[in-house]
């Protein structure tokens, strides 16, 4: 099991940094936002993957803080940066049309 996450989460890492740099660094905020989405979907899909294989479907519906803690620091923060990251472009795209 730790074959296969340790080479994602570091794909994931990879991914969620590189986002951050076009987003920032390049100006492409709506590149850097879908980018940053789509790596939130896949530590998501990831994470319950993960309960599934270690515990049996039982597993996903029986969830403690634990796995609360950890979708709250792995998957919550590239949603929410690529929503900020669209919603930057969007607001800035009206203001220059106004």
């Amino acid at each position: 099991m730790w074959a296969i996450l340790i080479p994602v989460l570091i794909i994931a890492f990879v991914m969620y940094i590189g986002a951050a740099i076009i987003a920032s660094v390049w100006g492409k905020e709506v590149l850097g936002g879908r980018v940053l989405i789509a790596d939130g979907v896949v530590l998501f899909v990831l994470s319950i993957t993960f309960q599934i294989v270690a515990g049996g479907s039982d597993a996903v519906f029986s969830v403690d803080r634990y796995d609360v803690f950890g979708f709250l620091t792995i998957v919550l923060p590239p949603l929410v940066a690529g929503s900020l990251f669209l919603a930057c472009h969007r607001n800035s795209k009206k203001g220059m049309a106004s």
